[in-house]
């Protein structure tokens, strides 16, 4: 996969999802809650956009838009690369949606320890650190401090740890609501109807 789709797509501090885009998908924020209790999580996808450019030239912008949208579903919603490449992660629901007149991708997993989802041990009285990816910054948190990396750090009892990342610089790229919307006419209605 190709380096600037593996920075573009980098969601935390494991893994990224390897859609094998034609063109180029880009994210504007990232947003991981954890559970530790239960040992729940969800990661959202904030802003799918695809940016349209073929490195061959040889089709359209409309044609590599298309075909970014058609692999995020073939890929992220139905195919099993999310679980080779989140093998920590016991994945149980994942989906594309509209929020706020943008497309969006969640995940619901569970996990076994805070270490198979990017938070690493700090100290005994602050035991959950989560630290920002290169190229990316945290701009909300429910955490208590933040070191002089940009981590931020959660004391000893937290169950309930948020971090929502944003990329520098924001993308640019196409919505692909539009497409989204389109797909979604086409699909059967879950209740049965149609």
């Amino acid at each position: 996969m190709d380096q600037s789709i593996r920075t573009r797509l980098a969601a935390t501090g494991i893994a990224l999802i390897s859609l094998g885009l034609s063109g180029c998908l880009e994210v504007e924020r990232w947003v991981l809650r954890l559970d530790l209790g239960s040992k729940r999580g969800e990661l959202h996808f904030v802003n799918l956009t695809s940016d349209g450019n073929d490195a061959s030239g040889k089709r359209s912008r409309t044609q590599v838009e298309d075909e970014d949208f058609q692999s995020l579903v073939d890929k992220f919603l139905h195919g099993d690369g999310l679980d080779h490449e989140y093998p920590r992660w016991h994945i149980e629901a994942r989906e594309l949606r509209e929020d706020n007149g943008r497309l969006s991708g969640v995940v619901r997993f569970t996990f076994d320890d805070p270490a198979g989802v990017g938070v690493d041990a700090y100290d005994s009285a602050r035991p959950y650190r989560y630290c920002p990816r290169h190229g990316k910054w945290i701009t909300a948190t429910n955490a208590r401090w933040r070191d002089g990396n940009g981590c931020v750090i959660w004391p000893k009892g937290a169950r309930q740890l948020e971090v929502e990342e944003a990329a520098s610089p924001p993308p640019a790229g196409a919505s692909l609501l539009g497409r989204y919307r389109a797909w979604k006419a086409g699909q059967p209605r879950r209740d049965g109807q149609g």
